[in-house]
């Protein structure tokens, strides 16, 4: 219901109020009003969806365990994708009843995690480190400090 048709029923309610005793007409009015807040709240109801969707959205971040219908939604594949990680065992899955598959959302995050493909910035940083590391050892070795077999 959008504020046009929200106002069309104010009129007829207003209409409607010489035949109602007051306590009757002033519940309806309440409930009129709440219907009323609730869409300058959310507006269409599309709005409404959106934000239900975000609802759910921000539910598996609190949901430790995960069902295949879930895990499909959070990594936005298809059921049949998440079957394949779990028979493949390229993933941790827990079939506390010996049918439904739940996966842990810490497995998850880490499964998600084992395959980065690092920025330019970040290769750059590791090979400073890398580099750094080397000419540390190179010089520990030159002044013999080290040597090959242990400590001297």
């Amino acid at each position: 219901m959008n504020r046009k048709e929200t106002a069309i029923l104010l009129d007829r309610i207003e209409d409607a109020r010489s035949f109602l005793r007051s306590e009757e007409f002033q519940a309806i009015q309440h409930q009129v009003d709440d219907i009323h807040k609730f869409l300058e709240r959310f507006g269409t109801l599309e709005e409404i969806i959106i934000h239900v969707k975000e609802l759910e959205k921000r539910v598996y971040i609190i949901k430790e365990y995960l069902t295949i219908d879930e895990v499909a939604k959070y990594l936005q594949v298809s059921k049949n994708t998440v079957y394949r990680l779990t028979s493949a065992k390229e993933i941790t899955f827990f079939k506390p009843n010996g049918k439904t598959i739940f996966i842990s959302r810490k497995d998850l995050e880490n499964w998600i995690g084992k395959t980065p493909y690092l920025s330019n910035s970040d290769l750059e940083r590791q090979a400073d480190l890398l580099a750094y590391q080397m000419e540390k050892d190179r010089v520990r070795d030159r002044d013999g400090k080290f040597k090959k077999g242990g400590k001297q």
